[in-house]
């Protein structure tokens, strides 16, 4: 879950985006990779994403959502912190994404506590994506596909807990076929258009910034999702296809 790339200056770690409240620290690989790097380079800066929660069409969230789901995700929404008001406009992905936030206590993850941790210390943050390109891939999945998804997590949230748990072990265990394992079972793996937009096309438009962090002659750390280094489409594997060869880290 931790990789340098022969040849260059560059070396590649899974993140969670969110850790279990009770499990909040980080392990101490990724503070030893952090120490290591003078460059930071991450998905994006989440609060940029917040201009493009809402719909544009004239509808409202409930309009999207079968009426026995929606008392529910007014409720975690409530649960959030999240006005109503506000609620009410957002586009299903958004309200799927301030679910899945608040199925369980969590604490903030890799990036978050990477990025204050750089703030403060002056240390340079590039991203790999900005807030409106993740959105534009997202208003691509169709919404019904994305309600699906939502109220399969609705309908069993112990599950998807339970998930979450499972891959947050795996990604402790710095393990990322056990992480695989659980990944393929949900329903993102399980629908091609989520999956394209989640993951698949997010690796492919990263590569042009991955090149040049390759040419850099700074030392860089690369941060992204987990799962974005599992699969046949991951950032590994494309690295890899490029010609690239990968070799766990063991230490900074």
């Amino acid at each position: 879950m931790y990789y340098s790339v022969v040849g260059s200056r560059v070396r590649i770690a899974g993140s969670m985006h969110m850790l279990p409240a009770d499990a909040p620290h980080l392990p101490q690989w990724l503070w030893d990779a952090y120490a290591w790097s003078e460059d930071l380079l991450v998905e994006s800066d989440p609060p940029e994403i917040l201009q493009f929660l809402q719909l544009t069409d004239g509808t409202t969230l409930a309009q999207h959502v079968p009426a026995k789901h929606w008392t529910a995700l007014q409720k975690i929404a409530t649960r959030s912190g999240i006005p109503a008001e506000q609620f009410t406009v957002w586009k299903p992905w958004a309200a799927l994404l301030a679910m899945e936030a608040a199925l369980q206590p969590y604490a903030p993850g890799v990036e978050t506590q990477f990025l204050g941790s750089a703030q403060s210390q002056g240390k340079p943050t590039y991203m790999l994506e900005t807030g409106a390109s993740i959105a534009a891939l997202l208003d691509r999945v169709p919404p019904e596909i994305i309600v699906g998804y939502m109220t399969r997590v609705l309908d069993a949230p112990d599950l998807a807990c339970k998930r979450i748990r499972q891959l947050h072990q795996g990604w402790i265990e710095r393990s990322p076929a056990a992480m695989y394992e659980v990944a393929r079972e949900t329903p993102v793996f399980q629908n091609a258009a989520l999956k394209q937009a989640v993951l698949t096309r997010r690796n492919l438009a990263w590569m042009p910034r991955l090149r040049l962090a390759l040419q850099s002659p700074r030392n860089t750390l690369v941060v992204v999702g987990a799962l974005h280094l599992c699969g046949t489409d991951s950032i590994w594997a494309l690295l890899k296809q490029e010609g690239y060869t990968l070799v766990e880290e063991t230490a900074a």
